[in-house]
């Protein structure tokens, strides 16, 4: 089984409700046009995963690779800070997330 982490581009194994919150975030980004479902679930063990497909249209074709794991907790990794942190910022405020979270939203190691 082919790890979500190792697919560019992907939003992988969040529950539902914080999958919309984070499409609807990404769909205000104006570097992204076009957020799909995934075709196969085969490689994701959530039912609800998504994948987004982000193209940061610059005139040179540059993919905007944006990769969003649940891993025991919620942690982001974005190619971009400003999407990250808005990522971090929208699902935080939506779940109220507690300061461990956060940490693993922001991609900072609790101890």
């Amino acid at each position: 089984m082919a790890d979500a982490r190792d697919t560019p581009g992907s939003i992988a194994v969040l529950p539902r409700a914080i999958a919309r919150v984070v499409a609807a975030e990404l769909r205000t980004h104006p570097h992204v046009v076009a957020l799909t479902r995934p075709r196969s679930m085969l490689a994701l063990d959530w039912p609800d995963a998504w994948r987004g497909v982000a193209v940061h249209d610059d005139g040179a074709g540059v993919t905007l690779e944006i990769g969003l794991i649940l891993v025991s907790g919620v942690a982001i990794e974005a190619a971009t800070d400003d999407i990250r942190e808005r990522i971090t910022r929208r699902v935080a405020r939506t779940f109220r997330l507690d300061a461990r979270v956060m940490l693993a939203l922001q991609g900072v190691q609790a101890s």
